[in-house]
């Protein structure tokens, strides 16, 4: 069943509000919430708003909105589901409250991390159809990635990798090319590694 697209471009709408990076409502990006959620979690992310809530409040909203009767049969299932695909995130000043997330960066990733399975393979899937789709009219909100004197300066620049710290921005040059290799992990995985090379970031 599809969503309704005005509630959809509601909630994108709210994301959006979040953050400097506009994710335009296409039909690809529409077709994502499809694929990732119902409309009882629609209404209930839109209900939520853009402010920051504890779980207290949290359950509150889901008691007023769907009754006692309701959170008590199917409240853990319904905020694993809302947790799991990161609809919701741990607030930055206090990771003891919630926040709706942005759209990209942000839900995208993280609902795709961790074990692959055809409702994460189907949403990549459709995140590169939008890529592709914003590339060919060239209106890519994705920071560097569309500004042409940023590209020519990336292409001619000595290879090095930088990293965004409290402190500010740290380049550490590198002797060699740069290679890559593709993996997913996991957002617990990414804070693993983070915490283990700390001394080299700091």
């Amino acid at each position: 069943m599809l969503l309704p697209d005005k509630k959809v471009k509601k909630l994108i709408g709210m994301m959006n509000s979040l953050t400097q990076v506009k994710i335009p409502p296409m039909r690809p990006i529409l077709e994502i919430f499809d694929m990732a959620m119902d409309e009882k979690t629609l209404d209930y992310l839109i209900m939520t708003g853009t402010e920051e809530h504890t779980m207290a409040e949290l359950q509150g909203l889901y008691i007023q909105m769907y009754g006692r009767a309701d959170h008590d049969a199917n409240w853990d299932a319904f905020w694993h589901e809302i947790y799991e695909m990161s609809f919701l995130i741990p607030g930055e000043k206090d990771s003891s409250k919630y926040l709706l997330a942005t759209i990209f960066p942000g839900w995208i990733e993280l609902s795709v991390s961790g074990p692959l399975n055809a409702k994460r393979a189907a949403i990549i899937e459709k995140f590169m159809t939008f890529w592709d789709l914003l590339r060919k009219i060239n209106i890519a909100p994705i920071r560097m990635l569309t500004n042409a004197q940023g590209m020519r300066e990336l292409k001619t620049a000595e290879p090095h990798m930088s990293t965004f710290l409290s402190t500010g921005k740290k380049v550490v040059s590198l002797d060699e090319p740069l290679t890559s290799e593709h993996q997913v992990r996991t957002a617990g995985d990414v804070y693993a590694l983070l915490a283990q090379h700390k001394d080299e970031l700091s």
